[in-house]
């Protein structure tokens, strides 16, 4: 497969969202505070367990705050061995991140349309091959009801 889904994932983040090119990344980059080696152990965690990522021997653990704490409220969770991470920045980060990839879509296709279209041919059969499949459900609610 070349690939697996953790190098595409953080690939991308560390290609389009952890970069200067991403303005909210630039101007936030201290209080999103964390790389994608983080944000793939927290989408594994939500996604499997529900969870925030287990502790590490160098954290004790993600705080994700929605807003910013007091200075002083942070320092106390800091010296608790505690990673704080600005959740709405990073989200913001994120979406930032596909236009970021947009823009480097833009300048593939006027610098080089064979790679795109190349590298377009390799995501559909990614998508193919990896994506959600179609399942045909017509009629299912009749078998369903019939049991």
């Amino acid at each position: 497969k070349g690939f697996n889904n953790e190098i595409r994932f953080r690939k991308w983040l560390d290609k389009f969202v952890f970069t200067d090119k991403n303005k909210i990344w630039k101007k936030d980059k201290s209080v999103i505070n964390c790389d994608s080696r983080v944000v793939w152990r927290l989408r594994n965690s939500l996604l499997h367990f529900y969870g925030l990522p287990t502790r590490s021997r160098k954290n004790k653990g993600l705080f994700l705050v929605d807003c910013n704490l007091l200075e002083e409220k942070m320092r106390i969770i800091k010296e608790q061995g505690v990673q704080l991470i600005n959740i709405k920045k990073l989200s913001k980060a994120i979406r930032e991140g596909a236009i970021v990839q947009l823009w480097h879509l833009e300048k593939t296709i006027k610098q080089d349309s064979e790679l795109y279209i190349r590298s377009m041919v390799k995501m559909h059969s990614i998508l193919q091959e990896e994506g959600t499949l179609t399942i045909d459900i017509s009629g299912l609610a009749d078998k369903l009801n019939k049991k």
